[in-house]
């Protein structure tokens, strides 16, 4: 193996052609904007690209940045201050600018070095001892120089091996992010029902309006001369193999919006996967609606005229065409929520939550009616809302539907300083210690085992946590114990929704009282749609959950595998069979 791999110089590969390295536009105030491309600072940059918070930087400037802006297969590690953070620009990650704190390594041919490789290989041994070794020799913030990088060096194995290296340890974590993402969609589905229950509350709005505006049934889908009807598509002999062979090549927003849909997780309806629709075959179809759901990559010319005529035919047999970027499913899938539930509730079918196998938001036993596989009907929920909305102290609520404190619907008390213990006994800890903004620490044993919701007492306010583990609270907490187990997913997003800036009664830092915690005003639903809301929006946090614990198994896997692949020690035969025999 010592023949195969081989040391590079840094410069060489630079001077070859082979590698570019740069570091980030130095942008005035002025040259910033609301709108534009994201400017990726090192904060931007935690498990990935989040630029939420990010200033923009106006696209029609761009050209005075240079290549400092991003390409897919960029390498990225933040090089001042805080240094070390790494982060790989994929093909869907949005096109941003490079700022001074960060610098990018670029593959400019992949005949000698794959990029992904190249990304795992920053998390090795060697590239470590080498960006340690110069970051901390100024006196002030730690900083690696393009010239510091420039003397380094890379063993690199043959192309062949660098590719099934990134290959093993890219699937695990491409893993891992599928499941962050439907943790982030399962959280925004959950927050969305709360938003249209307890908020908008468009139920009740709803029921006002229904007798107004009764839908009428789709229509049926017409038989194609010659062709033979399938479950309310054709199936054609010759897209049979199409449609199988596209199902196992699945695009990564593909695959994140079948796992959102597929055992009716969502809408309550059931979506078919490339599906055979006369001589063509829709990513998703619904046929209870008509609707199909196509997500798309780069458009060309050609592309827009086969997609306007195969939408024009759908569109004549009565489908409605969604089409979405891949883009938008990834970075902002409460949009396409919204958009599918507001084309759904437009023939008053279905609520935007239903049944899903543990996995998504599933209707509680009494929603559903004897036959319909699933399928919830707005009624079957709607009917425990009233029609109409009367004036409270809080503003219009459901007529029949109270104003009451947080006091009435949960105990609230403070957490405790932890036990003394010794130090044998610490180090064999493994319950969590909670403070204001989050675990910091562990303890040995556990002061609750019930579930509760957390959030800052004393230094931090605003931060609500659900925990449904065995914790230790600390001192600096305030515990919320809700007084029936339906409440607790409720409380849960009316803590969310507190302004706590105007509880605080602290000079030096802040604080916040159990009194006024207590004395919070908030609607009181009736309890029944309560124990909906909380079957629906448990049934997603439970999901969540499980997810969580699956990606921890698959980081523990991928950081043990990745230091021995890089460094030769593992041979990708030997991880592949590791990774087979667990079932991956």
């Amino acid at each position: 193996m010592a023949g195969e791999w081989q040391r590079h110089e840094v410069s060489q590969l630079l001077d070859a052609g082979i590698l570019a390295i740069g570091d980030g536009y130095r942008a005035k105030n002025e040259e910033l904007a609301a709108s534009g491309v994201p400017f990726a600072r090192a904060g931007n940059i935690k498990d990935g690209f989040h630029f939420d918070d990010a200033d923009h930087f106006p696209e029609e400037h761009l050209f005075r940045v240079g290549n400092k802006v991003s390409q897919p297969g960029d390498v990225v590690f933040t090089s001042k201050g805080t240094v070390g953070r790494f982060a790989f620009v994929h093909d869907e990650t949005p096109r941003f600018v490079y700022s001074p704190q960060l610098c990018f390594w670029r593959t400019l041919d992949r005949n000698v070095i794959e990029p992904r490789y190249l990304f795992y290989w920053m998390f090795g041994n060697e590239f470590y001892v080498q960006f340690k070794g110069v970051a901390s020799q100024t006196d002030m913030a730690e900083y690696v120089s393009l010239a510091d990088q420039r003397r380094m060096h890379v063993t690199l194995p043959p192309p062949v091996e660098q590719r099934a290296i990134a290959h093993i340890l890219g699937t695990l974590d491409d893993e891992i992010e599928l499941n962050r993402r439907m943790s982030e969609t399962l959280e925004a589905t959950a927050r969305a029902l709360f938003q249209s229950w307890f908020i908008d509350f468009d139920p009740v709005r709803r029921n006002a309006g229904r007798a107004r505006n009764q839908p009428s049934p789709p229509a049926p889908l017409p038989r194609g001369e010659g062709r033979e009807h399938y479950r309310g598509g054709y199936d054609l002999a010759g897209l049979v193999d199409t449609a199988r062979a596209l199902r196992k090549k699945q695009t990564h927003a593909e695959a994140i919006f079948w796992e959102m849909v597929r055992d009716r997780r969502l809408l309550g309806l059931k979506f078919r996967r490339q599906h055979q629709l006369g001589d063509y075959v829709a990513d998703f179809y619904c046929h209870e609606h008509r609707l199909v759901i196509e997500f798309d990559g780069g458009v060309h010319s050609e592309k827009k005229r086969k997609d306007h005529k195969r939408d024009a035919w759908m569109k004549a047999q009565g489908i409605r065409v969604l089409r979405f970027p891949n883009k938008q499913l990834l970075n902002e899938p409460e949009s396409i929520l919204s958009t599918i539930a507001q084309v759904v509730e437009a023939t008053a079918k279905t609520l935007p939550l239903a049944e899903g196998r543990g996995a998504g938001i599933s209707p509680s036993p009494s929603g559903r009616r004897a036959g319909d596989e699933g399928v919830v009907e707005s009624a079957a929920f709607d009917h425990l809302f009233p029609a109409r909305l009367v004036d409270s102290e809080l503003g219009e609520i459901p007529e029949g539907w109270e104003v009451g404190t947080i006091g009435d619907m949960a105990d609230v008390s403070s957490g405790k300083r932890p036990t003394a213990r010794t130090t044998e006994s610490y180090l064999q800890a493994s319950v969590p210690l909670w403070g204001g903004n989050g675990p910091m620490g562990f303890v040995p044993e556990p002061l609750t085992n019930e579930p509760i919701l957390l959030t800052g007492r004393v230094g931090t306010l605003g931060s609500v946590f659900r925990i449904t583990t065995p914790c230790w609270p600390s001192d600096n907490t305030l515990v919320v114990r809700a007084n029936q187990p339906p409440a607790f997913e409720y409380l849960f997003f009316q803590l969310r929704q507190i302004d706590y800036a105007s509880l605080n009664r602290g000079s030096t830092q802040p604080l916040l009282t159990q009194t006024d915690l207590k004395s919070q005003p908030v609607i009181l639903p009736i309890s029944e749609v309560l124990e909906h809301f909380s079957h629906f929006a448990g049934t997603a946090y439970r999901r969540i959950d499980n997810i969580a614990g699956e990606s921890r198994a698959l980081a523990a896997i991928r950081d043990a595998l990745l230091p021995k692949l890089i460094s030769g020690e593992l041979r990708v035969k030997d991880a592949e069979r590791f990774l087979k025999e667990r079932g991956l």
